[in-house]
């Protein structure tokens, strides 16, 4: 065997060891700096899905706050209605838990005369 062979076969043989253990270190790198990234991102999503959340949330309960306030304030000027407090004089002679007691019925039967 020549002296340059026996220099270049073991030259080599090491280029193709740290060739081989260069690309399972760039591979474990990348796919290290994948994972961080998905898990990044997914913190992230789920930051921004949480907050849209809670703002839809908030902006529903401030609706049925307003909804409310709403409905309350309109129960009150149609409970001052003469006849409205005439047919609630008459349900509460008869047992107002029974929605089909005879006073209930005799009281929406009222009202929806007295409205039309």
């Amino acid at each position: 065997m020549k002296i340059r062979s026996k220099f270049i076969i073991p030259i080599a043989l090491l280029v193709i060891i740290f060739a081989g253990v260069a690309v399972v270190a760039v591979n474990m790198t990348v796919e290290s700096l994948v994972d961080d990234h998905q898990n990044s991102f997914t913190q992230y999503a789920d930051t921004v899905v949480r907050q849209q959340a809670q703002q839809r949330q908030q902006a529903i309960y401030a609706s049925i706050k307003t909804l409310g306030s709403r409905a309350v304030e309109q129960a009150a000027i149609f409970s001052k209605i003469p006849e409205v407090q005439v047919a609630y004089q008459i349900a509460a002679l008869g047992n107002m838990d029974d929605e089909t007691d005879g006073k209930m019925q005799m009281a929406r039967e009222h009202l929806r005369k007295v409205l039309q």
